[in-house]
């Protein structure tokens, strides 16, 4: 074999390479819906420059969606609007509300994530204010609705889902490793016997670090979540201080869930 065609078969080789590992990137971004640039360097193992110059190429040819932290896939273009998902089981919603109020005490730091069963329970607490407390969130519209009634809110920082009116990322994640929590309440998209499950890995993996850094532990799930099992494991009801949802014991008994 020449010199050229040994170049010409290494080069042919180095393409093919490419070419699979960027097929494996897409097919991560579809499966995870969101994943950050470190996730992207730690699942195939790769460099970050490498990683960006990957995420460039695929963001040219329209198959996926680069942001600043990572790149999307359907996980925010497909997600429904937090307005529209404010109107889906709302007097659910708004019951969860009443109890979650009920466990805030003055002086208390709180952490409400971006869902709108927690956007439900800003609405009450800023009908019926909490003196002294802290909330902390990655939840604008959280954010907006406190603030207008003149409660102490922090948020998280990190990248913006337009649809999700949320913050996630890499910048988020470091913000609530830096404080703690009296009460975090946080949302998922199902709830089976084993557990707690939502959408994506990036998203699991912020709301672990929620939780190892909350003394209790709520969850705020409507009934409409009950036997619903998504891509990603959340975590088992033994790390959940308390569930705070409109389905009965019956209802929760028939899909195996049994809480003390």
């Amino acid at each position: 074999m020449t010199y050229n065609d040994h170049l010409r078969t290494n080069m042919r080789h180095s393409k093919i390479e490419i070419e699979s590992r960027r097929a494996a990137l897409v097919q991560l971004i579809r499966d995870e819906q969101f994943v950050s640039v470190g996730a992207v360097c730690e699942r195939l193992n790769i460099s970050e420059a490498t990683a960006r110059r990957d995420l460039k190429v695929l963001e040219a040819s329209k198959q996926i969606e680069r942001t600043n932290g990572g790149a999307l896939a359907a996980f925010d273009r497909e997600f429904q609007s937090f307005r529209r998902r404010l109107q889906l089981n709302a007097s659910a919603k708004d019951h969860i509300a009443e109890q979650a109020l009920g466990s805030i005490e003055p002086g208390m730091s709180l952490f409400l994530d971006a869902g709108t069963t927690a956007y439900a329970v800003a609405k009450k607490l800023a009908q019926s204010p909490v003196p002294r407390i802290s909330v902390y969130s990655n939840n604008i519209p959280v954010a907006s609705i406190l603030a207008e009634a003149d409660l102490r809110v922090i948020l998280t920082g990190g990248e913006f889902l337009n649809q999700q009116s949320a913050l996630f990322g890499s910048v988020a994640e470091r913000a609530i490793e830096e404080t703690s929590f009296d009460i975090c309440f946080i949302s998922a998209e199902g709830m089976t016997k084993d557990g707690l499950w939502n959408s994506t890995a990036d998203l699991v993996r912020f709301q672990h670090t929620v939780l190892k850094h909350s003394h209790q532990r709520f969850i705020l799930l409507d009934k409409s979540k009950l036997g619903q099992k998504t891509r990603t494991f959340l975590t088992p009801w033994d790390d959940i201080t308390r569930l705070l949802t409109d389905a009965t014991l019956t209802e929760l008994s028939e899909h195996g869930i049994h809480l003390s």
